[in-house]
């Protein structure tokens, strides 16, 4: 019925006197839940599922076993965290959180948990206008977020994935090792993620520095059922990068072999203008011979 109807002699005889009325402020979209104090905030333990509208959305990818971002809106990484049903039972959930909630503690349904992402996304930022300098010179130690004695420190068994990039680098379609994800000086390493109790639960590959290729005592972190952090050992293997041959003498690299660029010819190691030599001449060492005789 139309609101004209719905005015009645007998509804406004009422005690509301048939108030009924629509204003422009019903209307209004309600507070937001996540306003920048909340949002920034270090302490508020709802932030997480305040300001993260995707939480509830699954992320992960049961055909490539892996916590996919691509599932998620930008700025949002897949994550896990555990939940505890109501028979006591522990079991892992994955959905959308904002980035920079990767790693910290919140609410979920009146428990806290700890929200991890396996492989956090990159955000996005703008840098600020700078004056263009000269490229800087080329590093072997690129891609390394360690000082060399703190990579080579056999005591710290968190050196690898301190000291690597460490991101996520299987291949989205194949789920084999990708090094073309991996700094100059980094390997895509297949490591095993393992429980509390050191039960394999799959296995997962990031960029590690070559140093570290083959380390069988490296040390990760895991957040178990209960919400408790525990240490795990394991190890790296990595998939070899195929080598580049360096040219010398003016050579250029040409579909993986090194010559001599078009018109020059190879003499003593050197790259030099190949002789035009005359009818029944040939050329030696880049000089125009005669036949003996």
């Amino acid at each position: 019925m139309g609101w004209a109807q719905y005015r009645t002699a007998d509804f406004a005889a009422t005690d509301d006197q048939g108030t009924c009325s629509l204003s422009l402020s019903d209307l209004a979209a309600e507070a937001s839940l996540c306003p920048d104090s909340k949002k920034n905030s270090l302490t508020d333990l709802n932030r997480q599922k305040d300001c993260s509208p995707k939480l509830s959305q699954s992320c992960y990818d049961s055909t490539t076993y892996r916590f996919a971002n691509s599932k998620c809106p930008s700025g949002n990484s897949c994550a896990r965290w555990i939940e505890t049903g109501a028979n006591g039972a522990s079991f892992y959930l994955d959905g959308c959180l904002l980035t920079q909630y990767c790693g910290t503690t919140g609410n979920y349904k009146g428990r806290t948990v700890q929200f991890d992402c396996p492989n956090p996304a990159t955000t996005p930022t703008t840098p600020p206008p700078v004056t263009p300098a000269p490229p800087p010179v080329a590093s072997t130690r690129q891609g390394t977020r360690c000082t060399l004695q703190q990579e080579d420190d056999v005591n710290n068994k968190k050196r690898a994935p301190t000291c690597s990039s460490f991101r996520a680098c299987a291949n989205p379609t194949t789920n084999q090792p990708d090094n073309s994800s991996c700094e100059a000086n980094e390997s895509c390493a297949k490591y095993a993620w393992k429980g509390s109790s050191g039960t394999v639960y799959a296995y997962q590959h990031a960029c590690v520095l070559q140093k570290y290729c083959g380390l069988q005592d490296a040390s990760l972190s895991g957040w178990d059922f209960d919400g408790s952090r525990y240490d795990y050992t394991t190890g790296f293997e990595c998939t070899a990068r195929p080598t580049t041959p360096t040219c010398s003498g003016g050579q250029v690299l040409t579909a993986g072999v090194c010559q001599c660029p078009a018109g020059q010819r190879l003499v003593g190691g050197q790259c030099q203008a190949a002789a035009t030599c005359l009818p029944a001449q040939f050329a030696v060492g880049g000089v125009c011979s005669c036949p003996p005789g």
